[in-house]
């Protein structure tokens, strides 16, 4: 089955065709003062059950208008680059060469912003996320805890490392209520372009003891749409929907996107 629908107010079919060609795929999210990963495998035929394979030779380089920078791999299709640092709002190339085959993909930074999420009230998880941010951007909003007991010191002992938290909110501010396509409770929140946001959500956890933060990423627009299609096709499980959800790379599959992340503890 091929997946397409309107989304985020942008009337266009969001799908690739397959072939019986496998392709090359490339998943990567660049992020500022972050290291910049990239996965790169060559897509499974889905005709003849064949599987996906990791690719582990070729030419990968990122170029901005004054320099360009050459990306290792590292194992098992994983490249990375440690010494360029992103810019806030400057475009990058991506070349890829595989063999005869050559793909690209054309990004641009987001800008810095400010943001932070305030409790409520300490006896709940009860929360708000504001946003402030100079250029309007697309923003996600994904939300961990960790729990901790008392020690004899009144330290604090945690009893797990950090984990995903569902979320909840009635927010017409976030694409999770506007198209109500995605299931609830929400595993991250979809903050179309804004410039300014306030958005009141609940977290579901035991509220005695529990620690909190929030990922609060600014990404450029192609990859917030490819990863809300892909948040909902994954709740269909279906390989070829994932396949066939469009991104941006020019003679291949996936996406590599860009991002300005900031991290927010609350206790």
């Amino acid at each position: 089955m091929i997946f397409s629908f309107m989304l985020l107010g942008c009337e266009k079919e969001n799908k690739i065709t397959l072939t019986d060609q496998t392709k090359i795929a490339v998943n990567g999210l660049l992020i500022v003062n972050g290291k910049s990963i990239l996965h790169l495998s060559r897509t499974g035929n889905l005709n003849q059950q064949t599987k996906p394979q990791a690719i582990q030779q070729a030419s990968v380089s990122l170029k901005n208008e004054s320099k360009t920078i050459v990306y290792q791999h590292e194992q098992n299709g994983y490249w990375v680059n440690d010494k360029m640092a992103l810019e806030y709002g400057m475009n990058y190339t991506l070349n890829i060469s595989v063999a005869s085959e050559k793909i690209q993909a054309k990004v641009q930074v987001p800008f810095s912003y400010n943001t932070q999420i305030t409790r409520k009230n300490t006896k709940t998880s009860d929360m708000t996320l504001t946003i402030k941010s100079p250029k309007p951007q697309c923003f996600i909003l994904k939300m961990m805890l960790r729990n901790y007991t008392i020690g004899a010191n009144k330290e604090r002992i945690y009893s797990d490392d950090w984990q995903e938290a569902t979320i909840a909110t009635k927010s017409m501010q976030t694409d999770n209520v506007k198209y109500r396509e995605l299931q609830i409770p929400y595993s991250k929140l979809f903050i179309p372009k804004t410039t300014e946001a306030s958005i009141d959500f609940q977290i579901s956890a035991d509220n005695n003891n529990t620690e909190y933060k929030g990922i609060v990423q600014a990404v450029d627009p192609t990859f917030y749409q490819y990863y809300y299609n892909y948040t909902n096709i994954k709740q269909g499980n279906s390989e070829e929907e994932v396949l066939t959800n469009k991104g941006n790379i020019t003679g291949g599959v996936g996406i590599l996107g860009t991002a300005v992340e900031r991290i927010v503890y609350i206790d």
